[in-house]
């Protein structure tokens, strides 16, 4: 099932404020540590653990670009992908 590319009720305006430079630098240092606390899980031997916690970090980066878009007021599309993709490489572990 694909989505739609044209919306029947919203179309994303495309706009943007400068507040979200802001947010991405926020999200950005959230991802730090949550890639620190993540190497340190890593450091437990089961792989349960490991699956579960990789999980939950993929996860936690896609809230910090839904925090983003939301509190950023983020109406475009390439704008919120090159924010997501500054936090999931800043997060990187």
């Amino acid at each position: 099932m694909s989505l739609p590319r044209t919306f029947k009720y919203y179309r994303p305006s495309g706009s943007f404020s400068l507040g979200v430079l802001l947010w991405t630098a926020i999200a950005a240092a959230g991802a730090v540590v949550l890639a620190g606390i993540y190497d340190l899980v890593q450091l437990i031997p089961l792989v349960y653990v490991s699956l579960l916690a990789a999980f939950g970090f993929a996860i936690a980066l896609g809230k910090f670009e839904e925090f983003i878009v939301r509190w950023g007021h983020l109406r475009s599309r390439s704008m919120a992908l090159m924010a997501g993709m500054v936090v999931a490489g800043v997060g990187m572990p």
